[in-house]
């Protein structure tokens, strides 16, 4: 469990494997990139946002759709660059396909609550999500990272930290509460 912002968070915060996290609020579970490992119990009682950064098979598994059945419901967030035919038909409704550069509000818990959600365009594939909910500011950089790889081309590198400088700008004056970097 963690408090902040004088005592006003209370989340449990679960590391399930690689970038996978899940994070239980006050009025939501959100997991994180979930591919592989064990998952905990989420609570029965809030709704379930499931956020995929890009398609690559370590950040996105189609065992995601395994939790629509989640008591309260599930909700779906997906980078733009996993395609729409990796959806169950019947979970399409339930799923948003967002680009690097959105702000959106998305509602649940039968419209009675709402999360900001922004995105970042990632300097592998897909986006980066910073999270507005219930007074939490949660960063999760999916694979927004200043790659740095030797032997590659010294432009390269230097591309590379631009852009992920760039992106890192877009944050300045902000305080993550949680990241998941």
């Amino acid at each position: 469990k963690s408090t902040g912002k004088a005592g006003r968070l209370n989340m449990k915060i679960t590391y399930i494997h690689h970038s996978a996290f899940s994070v239980e609020t006050e009025t939501a579970t959100l997991l994180f990139d979930y591919y592989a490992g064990p998952l905990p119990a989420f609570s029965k009682d809030r709704p379930l946002i499931v956020f995929a950064s890009h398609f690559h098979a370590d950040h996105f598994s189609p065992a995601v759709f395994d939790l629509a059945g989640h008591e309260k419901g599930a909700q779906y967030v997906f980078s733009h660059d996993i395609r729409p035919g990796k959806v169950p038909e019947a979970l399409r409704d339930r799923t948003r396909f967002v680009k690097a550069g959105e702000t959106f509000e998305l509602t649940y818990a039968q419209g009675e609550a709402a999360m900001r959600i922004e995105t970042l365009r990632s300097t592998d594939e897909g986006v980066a999500f910073w999270i507005s909910c219930d007074g939490a500011e949660i960063y999760h950089a999916g694979d927004l990272n200043n790659w740095w790889w030797e032997g590659e081309d010294k432009a390269w590198n230097h591309n590379m930290a631009a852009n992920y400088k760039k992106e890192m700008e877009k944050l300045a004056g902000r305080t993550a509460d949680i990241a998941f970097i």
